[in-house]
């Protein structure tokens, strides 16, 4: 191969060089320097040996010799619990104890781990250690010797740590966490572990959560973040039933449980006032309920209407108390459904006893807006017993735009 040694070097220092006789020769060598008595001792001696973090040096790692241990933050969120055995090559730590110990109240990683045992290797013929951070990590990340994949978020889910390292700062590495929130669970969640403890930030989009029948989210932008502040939500969900009303939710007033939202839902105000609910999502439950109104004057038929909204179990329940604006039809509980074509609120009434002619009946109430149709509208269908002697029929009872009508025909003989 012809190699072309004069091309212009355009920079460092062209005349410094070894030639490959001096190098085969050793006389590069002949610039090594021992070190000093000093020097040496500075490295580690018997009495006082040296740990490193790594075997490519670094600052060297603080060991009082006294008995004053636990060392805490020895290490960013590491305490050093007792003096390292050099004999058997161990160290025992608590990985991630000084700044949390457990307090998940105070929105801080969940994880305080006694006793971790983190392994050391030794340089031949010296008294300089280093930590074995492939034994060391690889204990930490499978459980022996520590559990680090059982980081969790305050209130929300375990971490899954992809990589790791150890260093000077403490822990440092990335992982992500694996949602056991129901509402986030399909969610891609990235984490970095640092010496400052564990930092996420992620910002959902609509798929990503998992919204119980019947509700369909319209829009998205709530954002979690965890950090040295704890944990942070900003931003809301809405969501709505078709043809019943909307709503959102947004962060908590407090996250010290951890994963927390609330907010509203609001019935079509078309028919009712009040149409306010209360909407929370706490400890992995959905709490939806409150009192909603159809005031007189809302819609022609319905005199007045109290209605109590509870959730549970993905299945939205609506019942309460209605007095109609219909001659002949006393007050009764009604209840309210909806499915894909619309809602309606619906009960069964009783006629009143002082209708001429008329000794009883039952009649069905439906309160509804079907898709395509611009206003609600009040049906009403049912029987009534005729309180005429020698007439013993049924007769149909129907309500039109603020008319009740009772009619039917049977045969007739007397005598």
């Amino acid at each position: 191969m012809d190699v072309d040694f004069s091309l212009e070097t355009k920079s460092g220092f062209p005349d410094r060089y070894w030639s490959f006789r001096e190098i085969t020769q050793g006389e590069h060598l002949d610039k090594i320097e021992s070190l000093t008595g000093d020097e040496m001792r500075a490295m580690g001696t018997e009495d006082d040996p040296a740990l490193f973090i790594s075997p490519a040096g670094g600052n060297r790692l603080e060991i009082p010799a006294g008995d004053d241990y636990p060392i805490v933050e020895w290490l960013p969120r590491v305490n050093l619990l007792s003096r390292p055995d050099f004999q058997n090559l161990t160290l025992n730590v608590d990985a991630y104890r000084s700044k949390d110990a457990g307090n998940v109240a105070n929105n801080e990683v969940s994880a305080s781990y006694p006793g971790m045992t983190w392994h050391l290797s030794q340089i031949p013929n010296t008294y300089i250690f280093y930590v074995n951070k492939q034994q060391t990590l690889q204990n930490a990340v499978s459980g022996t010797g520590g559990v680090f994949q059982s980081l969790r978020l305050p209130g929300m889910s375990p971490i899954r740590i992809d990589q790791l390292d150890l260093t000077e700062s403490g822990f440092v590495g990335m992982g992500k966490v694996l949602p056991t929130v129901p509402l986030i669970s399909d969610a891609d969640i990235d984490i970095v572990i640092d010496g400052d403890g564990v930092r996420m930030r992620k910002l959902f989009s609509s798929g990503e959560f998992d919204f119980p029948s019947p509700f369909t989210i319209d829009n998205a932008s709530l954002e979690v973040s965890f950090g040295t502040d704890g944990l942070g939500i900003a931003g809301r969900v809405d969501f709505g039933i078709n043809n019943v009303g909307e709503g959102h939710i947004e962060a908590a007033a407090s996250t010290e449980s951890g994963f927390a939202l609330e907010g509203a839902f609001n019935f079509d105000s078309e028919l009712f006032d009040p149409a306010e609910i209360n909407v929370e999502y706490k400890d992995n439950i959905w709490t939806i309920g409150g009192t909603i109104g159809i005031p007189e004057g809302k819609i022609r038929g319905v005199k007045s209407a109290t209605i109590e909204a509870t959730y549970s179990e993905n299945n939205l329940a609506v019942s309460g108390e209605a007095e109609l604006d219909i001659p002949g039809i006393q007050r009764g509980t009604m209840e309210a459904t909806f499915n894909e074509e619309g809602f309606s609120i619906g009960g069964e009434f009783q006629l009143k006893d002082d209708i001429p002619g008329i000794r009883g009946g039952t009649v069905a109430a439906t309160v509804s807006k079907q898709n395509g149709e611009d206003a609600y509208g009040v049906m009403v269908s049912g029987t009534a017993q005729p309180d005429i002697p020698g007439i013993d029929t049924s007769l149909t009872v129907t309500y039109d735009n603020g008319a009740l009508t009772i009619e039917g025909s049977a045969a007739y003989s007397r005598g």
